[in-house]
């Protein structure tokens, strides 16, 4: 019997309300609407490639359901699914040598293009249905470890999956179950109170914003913070007010869409995040913008030495595991070693040039951060520091 043949929900369309129930496997093999995906793939004009996609039927391939909400789930199939687009990864142009690679990964069951042939999509199975989103971030950060942002949406079990056709897709019987989870970290409420401290936020995300715009600085390119900066302004200021700002700090980003921007922010409005304008205020001191007082409860202040450098990773390391600003100093690579070095990314170079054995435990941990934003060859530094610790990277380091 193949792990393929479980059920799972199948709807003739993206609007339908009642699936039917059929077999993971036919819906992963069947060639119907083979023409349509061809047709799709070929279209030139964006709103009949809009229109087909809408016409192509769907599946839950994590579940059946009698409908599509998380209420109505009869049964789990047992598997998760993964989604890697180029929203979230625009420096992907080749998805048959991205599938290829990541069919490789041992925990990957199935593999292929997705509808519009300008992704890759997949199936893992894991160990515990009852804990499918904490395995959905285990999986997430597993390949945030390679480099690569998986869609977040892909975490709800009723997620629907349109129909695609890959006549070189990949199976794998054998694939490893995920038995990896990562349980949610407990949080403490910092929920916003306009009435409080609207005006003093209002003026600090203004000046913030006067300084990405005069410096033409992107400070989305984090998919996941991205959207989470909607939320915050969301919350704080309302939808006219927060949206104006959500387009301010998007327009610099190389792929800046408005229509895009503004798909986001209503799909933010639809849903009820408790996220406060901490995570605006931490995006803007990674990038060297200046933020004087206090967003939350707690006076805030990025420090600067010199001219504000807008290059990210730019974060100098403290023994204490604190981090400051500094302006990048320029050091030839003969000079590279620790006594020379500033910033994390300067570390970062160095590591590229010499290895690690030189390295504190502490040092090691901020390189890799660096590389974990910045360049998915940190697999190697997470490998070399279980070696030399004899224990695991921090779990946001984790790798399949």
């Amino acid at each position: 019997m193949s792990i393929f043949d479980v059920t799972i929900s199948y709807f003739k369309n993206v609007g339908a309300v009642q699936p039917v129930q059929v077999s993971l496997r036919s819906f992963l093999t069947s060639q119907k609407h083979r023409d349509k995906i061809e047709l799709l793939r070929s279209a030139k004009d964006e709103h009949d490639r809009k229109m087909i996609k809408l016409s192509l039927p769907a599946a839950t391939p994590s579940c059946t359901c009698s409908v599509r909400n998380e209420r109505s789930v009869i049964s789990h199939s047992g598997f998760i699914q993964f989604d890697i687009d180029n929203k979230e990864n625009p420096e992907i142009n080749n998805w048959e040598e991205l599938r290829d690679w990541v069919a490789k990964i041992p925990e990957v069951a199935y593999c292929a293009l997705s509808a519009s042939g300008e992704g890759v999509w997949g199936l893992v199975r894991i160990q515990h249905p009852d804990k499918h989103k904490q395995h959905f971030k285990a999986l997430e950060k597993g390949f945030r470890a390679n480099g690569i942002v998986i869609d977040p949406l892909c975490s709800d079990v009723v997620r629907l999956r349109f129909y695609s056709f890959d006549e070189n897709a990949r199976f794998n019987e054998n694939a490893f179950i995920l038995t990896r989870i990562v349980e949610p970290q407990k949080t403490v409420d910092h929920s916003y109170h306009p009435a409080k401290n609207a005006k003093g936020d209002r003026q600090k995300v203004e000046a913030a914003i006067k300084q990405i715009t005069e410096n033409k600085v992107d400070i989305t390119d984090n998919y996941k913070d991205w959207w989470m900066m909607a939320a915050a302004f969301k919350n704080s200021f309302g939808e006219n007010d927060a949206r104006k700002y959500y387009h301010a700090i998007s327009r610099f980003h190389p792929n800046y869409d408005p229509r895009e921007t503004d798909r986001q922010f209503d799909n933010v409005l639809r849903h009820d995040y408790n996220i406060d304008l901490s995570i605006f205020l931490a995006r803007c001191k990674e990038y060297g913008i200046k933020i004087f007082g206090s967003i939350t409860s707690n006076d805030v202040e990025t420090k600067t030495n010199g001219p504000v450098d807008v290059n990210p990773g730019n974060n100098a390391y403290q023994t204490d595991g604190s981090t400051q600003q500094f302006p990048r100093v320029n050091i030839k690579p003969e000079q590279y070693n620790l006594e020379y070095i500033k910033t994390i990314g300067e570390l970062a170079e160095y590591v590229e040039l010499n290895g690690t054995a030189d390295l504190t435990k502490q040092q090691m941990i901020h390189v890799g951060d660096y590389f974990s934003q910045m360049n998915p060859s940190y697999t190697q530094l997470t490998k070399a520091f279980e070696l030399e610790y004899g224990e695991p990277v921090p779990m946001k380091y984790v790798q399949f």
